[in-house]
C-alpha cells in the first residue's frame, strides 16, 4: 500500500501504511527506508509546491531521524535552513552531505554559498573553488 501511494505522489497516505507496517513488524527495512523517502519527498512537496518551509522542515528531520546518511535528505535540510535565514545550520546539514559526498560539486557549492550568506568570505571562497575544481561548470547546472 505504501509504495502504491507513494508512486502516485500521496506521501501522507504512504506514510501511514509505512508506519502501519512497522508498527507489525518494526524491523522490517524496506518500510522504514521507504518511510524515510516517504517524508522526504512530502518534505519535498511541502517547500517547493507549497512553499511551506515548517512543514518541510518538520518532515525532512523526521526522514533524517530515520536515515541521517540520505545525502538528498541533508541537501533539502540545507536548503530549507537556508531559506529560512538560519545559515549556521544549513552549513552544518551542507557540510555533512560533502563529507559524505566529497566529489559532489553541486554540494560544495552549496556549502559556499551558505558560507557567503553568514558573510565568511574566506569559507566561501574555499568552498567554491573545490566545487569548480570538481566541476567548472557547476554554477552553470544550478
Amino acid at each position: 500500500m505504501g509504495n502504491c501511494h507513494y508512486y502516485l505522489n500521496d506521501f501522507e497516505k504512504s506514510i501511514l501504511a509505512y508506519e502501519a507496517a512497522l508498527k507489525i513488524d518494526p524491523e522490517f527495512k524496506d518500510a522504514r527506508n521507504n518511510l524515510a523517502v516517504s517524508y522526504r519527498d512530502a518534505a519535498r512537496n511541502a517547500g517547493e509546491r507549497q512553499r511551506n518551509i515548517t512543514l518541510a522542515e518538520s518532515l525532512l528531520l523526521k526522514s533524517y531521524s530515520i536515515n541521517p546518511t540520505d545525502t538528498e535528505t541533508l541537501r533539502l535540510l540545507g536548503v530549507a535552513y537556508g531559506m529560512s535565514g538560519q545559515h549556521q545550520k544549513a552549513i552544518t546539514y551542507f557540510s555533512k552531505v560533502v563529507e559524505l559526498d566529497p566529489k559532489n560539486a553541486a554540494a560544495f557549492l552549496n556549502l559556499s554559498s551558505a558560507y557567503q550568506y553568514m558573510g565568511d568570505t574566506d569559507n566561501a571562497n574555499k568552498y567554491r573553488a573545490i566545487a569548480l575544481q570538481l566541476d567548472p561548470n557547476v554554477a552553470q547546472k544550478k
